[in-house]
């Protein structure tokens, strides 16, 4: 035969190469799977679409921030997911209804959940959900603070902030909240009523719907069940608050408290009374006390509550040990003079700013108040 020239050896492995290119392709395109050859985020999380803003840095799972979330892509699972909930939304649209979606506890989530949540809301707000509402029950500063943080190295620190807003976290807020509902403090008409409510007091015949709002009732004092102590085989054992709900003393100093703390709203009542029953109880099983001493030491386990739940942050430094003592005790003995107060403050290396000053002057005017020594020493016996 023929002998194979140099030039036809060339075309001939040309050929071939691109012959089996084309096969390659071929099997790929008509028997492979489109994630082997397309980019797996496209399947896996939204992508960039060509509209956004160009960001340098990206986070440590290699989605790169966003200035704004509304410019997520829709495609991947996310589409999925798009597609179902529209079904959904459809669904309530031709009924005329709207689909409500409440969030809670959000200010309790990390920086990156919180931005992630809001990126989600904003998908639903760009996108044909009009049948959507939001409901967000949060505390808008601290949201506020975790969007600034997850959104801290985008572009310019100012970026979308206008001359109303503080930081890009607060922009984000006033954008995406169209109705901000504060709630409200309980006001002088409810307090007693508040009480009555969280204590569970009052008589348990009493109709609701025949109280009037305004003219709340005076602090109830009837006895509830007792709760069963495990293993008793007799009487059940009453709850050891219930003894100093019935002492004007005791009703008088919790209105007197909630009256200095116009601010305080009924969650905040709901903690200080949580943390009073648990000290009551405790105790009471350590040292037991009857008649006026357990009246005056459940009054002076309010104060301590107070303080517990109103200044959090200053819980490990007020009570530590400083030798003998504790920083709470020292502090109480020099409640009665503003002067030696502030000296001692500032030893014990308590911050001295305009914030901490004021946190300073009302735990001073408190303990000055309320028996502070022997706040202190309740404080020492179950803290």
């Amino acid at each position: 035969g023929e002998r194979l020239t140099a030039p036809s050896f060339i075309l001939l492995l040309a050929a071939s190469v691109a012959l089996a290119g084309c096969l390659h392709t071929a099997r790929r395109f008509f028997f492979g799977y489109a994630s082997t050859y397309l980019p797996a985020d496209l399947f896996h999380a939204p992508v960039l679409t060509g509209a956004v803003l160009t960001v340098a840095d990206s986070d440590r799972n290699g989605e790169v921030a966003m200035l704004d979330p509304a410019y997520r892509s829709r495609a991947g699972r996310l589409a999925m997911w798009q597609q179902s909930v529209e079904g959904i939304v459809d669904d309530l649209r031709k009924a005329r209804r709207y689909l409500v979606i409440c969030i809670d506890d959000l200010d309790r989530c990390s920086p990156k959940r919180t931005a992630a949540v809001f990126e989600a809301m904003n998908q639903f707000m760009s996108g044909q959900f009009d049948r959507t509402r939001f409901v967000m029950a949060v505390d808008p500063t601290i949201v506020a603070a975790h969007l600034k943080t997850s959104f801290k190295d985008v572009g310019s620190p100012t970026a979308s902030v206008t001359d109303d807003d503080p930081d890009i976290g607060w922009a984000f807020l006033r954008k995406l909240v169209q109705l901000p509902v504060m709630v409200p403090a309980i006001g002088d008409p409810h307090r007693e009523a508040a009480i009555d409510r969280l204590l569970r007091l009052g008589s348990e015949t009493t109709d609701p719907t025949t109280v009037d709002p305004a003219k709340p009732a005076p602090l109830s004092l009837s006895t509830q069940r007792p709760f069963i102590t495990a293993g008793a085989t007799s009487e059940p054992e009453p709850r050891p608050e219930k003894q100093v709900e019935h002492d004007p003393m005791f009703a008088s100093l919790l209105l007197e408290r909630l009256e200095q703390r116009p601010a305080c709203t009924m969650r905040e009542l709901k903690r200080l009374l949580t943390v009073w029953v648990f000290y009551v109880r405790v105790t009471s099983m350590r040292m037991p006390l009857a008649g006026t001493a357990f009246v005056q030491r459940a009054c002076d386990i309010l104060v301590l509550a107070e303080i517990v739940t109103r200044w959090p942050a200053l819980q490990k430094a007020l009570h530590r040990s400083v030798g003998q003592s504790r920083v709470l005790t020292e502090l109480a003995q020099v409640a009665d003079d503003p002067t030696k107060w502030e000296t001692r403050w500032g030893e014990f290396g308590f911050p001295t700013d305009e914030t901490s000053s004021r946190i300073s002057g009302d735990l001073r005017a408190l303990l000055h108040r309320h028996r502070g020594a022997e706040v202190a020493k309740v404080a020492a016996s179950v803290l």
